[in-house]
Protein backbone atom coordinates (compact mmCIF):
# COMPACT_ATOMS: atom_id res chain seq x y z
CA UNK A 1 0.00 0.00 0.00
CA UNK A 2 1.26 3.47 -0.90
CA UNK A 3 1.99 5.99 1.80
CA UNK A 4 -1.02 8.21 2.34
CA UNK A 5 -0.92 10.96 -0.28
CA UNK A 6 -2.72 14.19 0.40
CA UNK A 7 -4.52 16.15 -2.30
CA UNK A 8 -4.94 19.91 -1.98
CA UNK A 9 -8.60 20.80 -2.61
CA UNK A 10 -8.82 24.36 -3.95
CA UNK A 11 -12.16 26.14 -3.84
CA UNK A 12 -12.75 29.67 -5.10
CA UNK A 13 -15.97 31.25 -3.84
CA UNK A 14 -17.74 34.58 -4.05
CA UNK A 15 -21.36 34.49 -3.00
CA UNK A 16 -21.92 31.00 -1.60
CA UNK A 17 -20.69 31.29 1.98
CA UNK A 18 -23.26 28.81 3.29
CA UNK A 19 -22.22 26.28 0.63
CA UNK A 20 -18.58 26.52 1.71
CA UNK A 21 -19.63 26.11 5.34
CA UNK A 22 -21.54 22.97 4.30
CA UNK A 23 -18.36 21.64 2.64
CA UNK A 24 -16.20 22.36 5.67
CA UNK A 25 -18.66 20.48 7.90
CA UNK A 26 -18.75 17.58 5.42
CA UNK A 27 -14.94 17.20 5.27
CA UNK A 28 -14.64 17.60 9.05
CA UNK A 29 -17.28 14.90 9.64
CA UNK A 30 -15.23 12.48 7.51
CA UNK A 31 -11.90 13.44 9.13
CA UNK A 32 -10.61 14.19 5.65
CA UNK A 33 -6.80 14.17 5.49
CA UNK A 34 -6.84 16.43 2.44
CA UNK A 35 -6.12 20.14 3.03
CA UNK A 36 -8.64 22.67 1.79
CA UNK A 37 -7.62 25.96 0.16
CA UNK A 38 -10.43 28.53 0.10
CA UNK A 39 -10.18 31.69 -2.01
CA UNK A 40 -12.95 33.89 -0.66
CA UNK A 41 -14.09 36.93 -2.67
CA UNK A 42 -17.00 37.68 -0.34
CA UNK A 43 -17.79 41.06 1.17
CA UNK A 44 -16.51 41.60 4.72
CA UNK A 45 -19.66 40.42 6.53
CA UNK A 46 -19.78 37.04 4.77
CA UNK A 47 -16.00 36.72 4.93
CA UNK A 48 -16.15 37.15 8.71
CA UNK A 49 -18.84 34.47 8.97
CA UNK A 50 -16.71 32.06 6.96
CA UNK A 51 -13.56 32.88 8.96
CA UNK A 52 -15.42 32.00 12.18
CA UNK A 53 -16.37 28.59 10.79
CA UNK A 54 -12.80 27.99 9.57
CA UNK A 55 -11.54 28.71 13.09
CA UNK A 56 -14.16 26.41 14.63
CA UNK A 57 -13.17 23.42 12.48
CA UNK A 58 -9.39 23.96 12.27
CA UNK A 59 -8.75 20.99 14.59
CA UNK A 60 -10.82 18.64 12.41
CA UNK A 61 -9.60 19.49 8.93
CA UNK A 62 -6.72 21.58 7.57
CA UNK A 63 -8.14 24.75 6.03
CA UNK A 64 -6.03 27.40 4.31
CA UNK A 65 -8.18 30.51 4.02
CA UNK A 66 -7.40 33.45 1.74
CA UNK A 67 -9.65 36.50 1.55
CA UNK A 68 -9.33 38.19 -1.85
CA UNK A 69 -11.00 41.55 -1.38
CA UNK A 70 -10.13 42.87 -4.86
CA UNK A 71 -9.54 40.01 -7.30
CA UNK A 72 -9.27 41.04 -10.92
CA UNK A 73 -10.71 37.75 -12.20
CA UNK A 74 -11.83 34.26 -11.23
CA UNK A 75 -8.71 32.91 -12.93
CA UNK A 76 -6.50 35.15 -10.75
CA UNK A 77 -8.26 33.86 -7.64
CA UNK A 78 -7.66 30.25 -8.71
CA UNK A 79 -3.99 30.84 -9.55
CA UNK A 80 -3.48 32.53 -6.17
CA UNK A 81 -4.94 29.45 -4.51
CA UNK A 82 -2.82 27.08 -6.61
CA UNK A 83 0.35 29.01 -5.76
CA UNK A 84 -0.25 28.19 -2.08
CA UNK A 85 -0.86 24.45 -2.45
CA UNK A 86 1.87 22.43 -0.74
CA UNK A 87 0.70 18.95 -1.74
CA UNK A 88 2.04 17.10 -4.79
CA UNK A 89 -1.50 16.67 -6.13
CA UNK A 90 -4.47 19.04 -6.29
CA UNK A 91 -8.08 19.17 -7.38
CA UNK A 92 -10.52 21.99 -8.13
CA UNK A 93 -13.85 21.95 -6.34
CA UNK A 94 -16.79 24.22 -6.94
CA UNK A 95 -18.13 25.86 -3.81
CA UNK A 96 -21.28 23.75 -4.09
CA UNK A 97 -19.57 20.40 -4.72
CA UNK A 98 -18.45 17.46 -2.60
CA UNK A 99 -15.44 15.23 -3.17
CA UNK A 100 -14.94 11.81 -1.56
CA UNK A 101 -11.69 11.83 0.46
CA UNK A 102 -10.92 8.12 -0.01
CA UNK A 103 -11.37 8.50 -3.76
CA UNK A 104 -8.97 11.47 -3.82
CA UNK A 105 -6.37 9.28 -2.11
CA UNK A 106 -6.89 6.53 -4.68
CA UNK A 107 -6.52 9.03 -7.54
CA UNK A 108 -3.27 10.36 -6.05
CA UNK A 109 -1.97 6.80 -5.64
CA UNK A 110 -2.82 6.07 -9.27
CA UNK A 111 -0.90 9.14 -10.44
CA UNK A 112 2.01 8.23 -8.18
CA UNK A 113 2.17 4.75 -9.74
CA UNK A 114 1.52 5.95 -13.31
CA UNK A 115 3.67 9.06 -13.79
CA UNK A 116 2.90 9.32 -17.51
CA UNK A 117 -0.73 10.23 -16.66
CA UNK A 118 -1.54 13.80 -15.71
CA UNK A 119 -5.10 13.36 -14.40
CA UNK A 120 -7.08 10.80 -12.44
CA UNK A 121 -10.76 10.82 -11.61
CA UNK A 122 -13.52 8.63 -10.25
CA UNK A 123 -17.25 8.28 -10.57
CA UNK A 124 -19.55 11.27 -10.08
CA UNK A 125 -23.19 12.10 -9.58
CA UNK A 126 -25.14 15.31 -9.86
CA UNK A 127 -27.97 16.03 -7.46
CA UNK A 128 -30.67 18.66 -7.05
CA UNK A 129 -32.35 19.66 -3.82
CA UNK A 130 -36.02 20.41 -3.31
CA UNK A 131 -35.22 24.09 -2.63
CA UNK A 132 -32.55 26.63 -3.42
CA UNK A 133 -29.66 27.00 -1.02
CA UNK A 134 -27.25 24.52 0.54
CA UNK A 135 -29.74 22.41 2.51
CA UNK A 136 -32.84 20.39 1.67
CA UNK A 137 -33.95 16.95 0.61
CA UNK A 138 -32.48 15.39 -2.51
CA UNK A 139 -35.04 15.80 -5.29
CA UNK A 140 -33.13 14.10 -8.09
CA UNK A 141 -29.81 12.41 -8.85
CA UNK A 142 -28.16 11.55 -12.13
CA UNK A 143 -24.88 10.20 -13.44
CA UNK A 144 -22.22 12.80 -14.19
CA UNK A 145 -20.33 11.26 -17.10
CA UNK A 146 -16.66 10.52 -16.35
CA UNK A 147 -15.47 8.13 -19.08
CA UNK A 148 -12.30 6.15 -18.38
CA UNK A 149 -9.35 6.61 -20.71
CA UNK A 150 -6.66 3.95 -20.26
CA UNK A 151 -4.76 3.92 -23.54
CA UNK A 152 -1.12 2.78 -23.40
CA UNK A 153 0.27 5.93 -25.03
CA UNK A 154 -0.23 9.64 -24.48
CA UNK A 155 -1.30 10.08 -28.10
CA UNK A 156 -3.81 7.25 -27.70
CA UNK A 157 -5.26 8.90 -24.60
CA UNK A 158 -5.50 12.23 -26.42
CA UNK A 159 -7.31 10.66 -29.37
CA UNK A 160 -9.69 8.79 -27.08
CA UNK A 161 -10.36 11.96 -25.08
CA UNK A 162 -11.09 14.01 -28.20
CA UNK A 163 -13.50 11.32 -29.40
CA UNK A 164 -15.25 11.16 -26.01
CA UNK A 165 -14.90 14.71 -24.72
CA UNK A 166 -15.84 15.29 -21.11
CA UNK A 167 -15.11 17.89 -18.45
CA UNK A 168 -11.82 17.16 -16.71
CA UNK A 169 -12.08 20.07 -14.29
CA UNK A 170 -12.89 17.82 -11.31
CA UNK A 171 -9.86 15.57 -11.67
CA UNK A 172 -6.87 15.09 -9.40
CA UNK A 173 -3.85 16.57 -11.17
CA UNK A 174 -0.20 17.34 -10.51
CA UNK A 175 0.20 20.58 -8.57
CA UNK A 176 3.54 21.28 -10.26
CA UNK A 177 1.81 21.52 -13.63
CA UNK A 178 -0.82 23.87 -12.23
CA UNK A 179 1.86 26.12 -10.74
CA UNK A 180 3.75 26.26 -14.02
CA UNK A 181 0.61 27.65 -15.59
CA UNK A 182 -0.06 24.66 -17.81
CA UNK A 183 -3.63 24.11 -18.86
CA UNK A 184 -4.88 22.76 -15.57
CA UNK A 185 -7.33 20.28 -16.98
CA UNK A 186 -6.13 19.57 -20.46
CA UNK A 187 -6.53 16.41 -22.47
CA UNK A 188 -4.60 13.93 -20.33
CA UNK A 189 -1.14 14.96 -21.40
CA UNK A 190 1.87 14.46 -19.10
Amino acid sequence: MEKHLKVGIYIPTKTKTDFIIRQIKYYASLNSPHPIYIGDDNKEENAKKLQEVVAKFKDKVEINYFHNSNPTSQAECQMNLVSNIKEKYAIFSGDDDFLVPDSLTKCAEFLENNPDYSLATGLAVSFNLDRSGPYGKIKSMSDYARPEIHEKTTSGRLKNYLNRYHVTLFSVTKTEGLKKGKEAHGPLLP
